[in-house]
């Protein structure tokens, strides 16, 4: 963690009551619910690869739990609207695929960060990375 502020976080900051700042560009702040949100801030430090790679090794992987658990249970959940299996690597892809479209319409680091990051859940899901 690092005490210096992004110089992009100040309004957020306000407005979510900051409880620590990362490193990698992620703000814990605590809602008004009392729950922790973490906002994304872009750094000259990290790349969207780097903050991806982060969000899937870090926090989201204690929230979301096990990467190939949590891609078979959407799976599980689109096969009776789609109408047809679905595989995690067709999730995956379909996520990436949403990202590209919100990309399309208004670029941002925390689409191409999410890209990255369903990339390496994937890899995860199929025994190609190690947690």
């Amino acid at each position: 963690m690092t005490a210096s502020t992004p110089a992009n976080s100040t309004d957020t900051s306000r407005a979510c009551g900051v409880t620590e700042y990362h490193s990698a560009g992620l703000i814990a702040c605590t809602l008004p619910s009392g729950h922790v949100g973490l906002h994304v801030f872009p750094s000259s430090k990290s790349s969207p690869a780097q903050m991806g790679y982060s969000l899937v090794h870090g926090d989201r992987r204690q929230a979301y739990g096990d990467p190939k658990e949590s891609l078979e249970r959407v799976a599980k959940l689109w096969e009776p609207i789609l109408g047809c299996s679905v595989s995690i690597t067709q999730v995956a892809l379909c996520l990436v695929q949403l990202k590209i479209a919100r990309e399309l319409h208004a670029s941002s680091f925390d689409n191409l960060a999410d890209i990255a990051g369903y990339a390496e859940l994937l890899s995860i899901a199929l025994g190609e990375t190690d947690l």
